[in-house]
């Protein structure tokens, strides 16, 4: 007869083999703390793998993965929203990522290469005009080809920028959370063949590109010009669009013929609104809709980076097919305007453009498009759109710091909404209007969708009620509150409103 030491080893050996424990291994975090000048990169590395080995999915979870074979991670590539340095740099490091990561792979990982994501990309929906897709996660949850998606992060500081990942799974639970790590740039390497121009040159660099539409540029419609990752427009980036617009209308006077070029605020019309609601929308739609549908009808958005003694400047120019032009320089920091603001503020900087990351499929958008910038006494209607039906929570930050449940709410107390199908707040059914209203500044928006109501489950201030200002410290953890909630599935999204006079 066995001994109870001998049963107990041969259950131990039996979870080892279908990769419920996981035997001893050395970790690459462990390995980069033996060397004496680990690279960046290999830091970053080691704590996503330290996330990996921690993560913890149950017995059923690690059978269902020995049975497909593991689970499937993949990093994804930066070349999918607006980025300060060039392309093939942040490749390179990502690939040098995928590389110390696969070193160090723990038991039951395997990691998908670029060129498979790339093809699973191309697969998906939700690319808006300048091809960003907002979550990944939700675009190739339902692929079932891809468990973790490791995504990264720059922010731009002075001389560099910070970088930074995160390992979410395909429910939106984090995984794993990197710090920062700051990465030295010089001039040199994030644009080599350019060199830096005065803001006077690089306005005219970038309407001489312009007008290379020539005779069909005919109008051009504002949506804004905002700092990198926060999708705010900054003074420095109402600047650049007043300058813009201003020069390009003096330029196509003459390839007019003398007619002037037309300049106004992308922004859709109350028919046209009426006409969408209840229809599946999706963003790139909204997208096509604000950037007109003349043949001569053009979009003007951007971005722009501070990195310290340059600024990197992005304008883009396209209309409802996605087609036009674009310029991109540097700017010698020292030609801006003084006093002209370039950055947001810390806490507008550090909360970016968050899309949640979750399974759902959530658009947030405006009657002026995602990251809207409306001026004082503009009415504004958010148009929601999930991927199935939800139930649905929205909050609006005023530049006050006070936070609101503005959905449901009084007017709609039925948190439900159908999937795949337009939602607009406030709709003609709702007794309250959204109208801009002082002080100016960054205020912002947050829904978030789950697949069951969890109004009894949340704290009386969130879930009860609404249109009044709710605790600081509940909305700092607003997200964690949802998701703390056993066995729901949620998403969340974010976008900023800049009010402007």
């Amino acid at each position: 007869m066995a001994s109870g030491y001998t049963r107990v080893l041969k259950i131990v050996l039996v979870l080892i083999a279908v990769g419920v424990v996981s035997p001893a291994r050395t970790t690459l975090a462990k390995e980069v703390e033996k060397k004496k000048n680990p690279t960046s990169i290999e830091v970053l590395a080691g704590e996503i793998l330290d996330g990996l080995k921690r993560r913890t999915v149950g017995f059923k979870g690690n059978l269902k993965a020995r049975w497909k074979g593991g689970w499937k991670v993949a990093v994804w590539p930066f070349d999918r929203e607006p980025i300060p340095i060039p392309r093939k740099l942040a490749q390179s490091w990502n690939e040098e990522l995928l590389d110390a990561l696969v070193k160090g792979t723990p038991k039951g990982y395997t990691f998908v290469s670029r060129t498979d994501l790339e093809t699973l990309i191309k697969e998906v929906e939700g690319m808006d005009l300048t091809g960003q897709i907002k979550n990944p996660v939700a675009a190739v949850a339902g692929k079932a080809k891809v468990d973790i998606l490791i995504i990264g992060k720059m922010l731009t500081v002075a001389g560099g920028v910070n970088l930074s990942y995160r390992a979410v799974d395909m429910s939106g639970a984090i995984i794993a959370t990197t710090g920062k790590q700051r990465i030295g740039l010089d001039a040199r390497t994030v644009s080599a063949s350019k060199s830096s121009l005065t803001m006077d040159a690089a306005i005219e660099a970038a309407v001489t590109k312009a007008t290379a539409l020539g005779e069909n540029l005919e109008s051009v419609r504002v949506s804004g010009i905002r700092y990198a990752g926060s999708g705010i427009q900054t003074p420095f980036g109402r600047y650049v669009v007043e300058r813009f617009t201003d020069a390009l209308q003096d330029k196509m006077l003459d390839v007019l013929a003398g007619n002037s070029l037309k300049v106004t605020d992308a922004m859709m019309t109350r028919s046209k609104l009426i006409g969408l609601r209840g229809v599946d929308v999706t963003a790139k739609t909204v997208e096509k809709i604000i950037s007109g549908q003349g043949e001569g009808d053009y979009m003007l958005s951007g971005n722009y980076w501070d990195l310290g003694t340059f600024v990197r400047l992005r304008i883009l120019l396209r209309n409802s097919e996605g087609k036009g032009v674009n310029w991109s320089g540097r700017i010698l920091r020292a030609s801006v305007p003084a006093g002209l603001k370039l950055l947001p503020s810390d806490r507008e900087l550090t909360e970016g453009d968050n899309h949640g990351y979750g399974p759902i499929g959530l658009d947030l958008s405006s009657n002026k498009g995602h990251n809207p910038v409306f001026r004082i006494g503009e009415k504004m209607i958010l148009l929601v759109q999930a991927s199935e039906s939800v139930f649905l929570n929205c909050f609006y930050r005023q530049a006050d710091g006070n936070t609101f449940k503005i959905f449901p709410n009084r007017h709609h107390k039925d948190a439900k909404v159908t999937g795949r199908s337009q939602f607009q707040i406030p709709n003609d059914k709702m007794g309250f209007d959204f109208k801009l209203a002082p002080p100016t500044g960054s205020e912002r928006i947050r829904c978030i969708a789950s697949d069951n109501d969890l109004s009894t489950f949340l704290p009386p201030e969130i879930g009860q009620r609404d249109l009044e200002p709710i605790p600081p410290a509940l909305t700092r953890n607003l997200i964690r509150l949802y998701r703390s909630q056993p066995n729901v599935r949620v998403s969340e999204v974010s976008m900023s409103v800049t009010v402007q006079q």
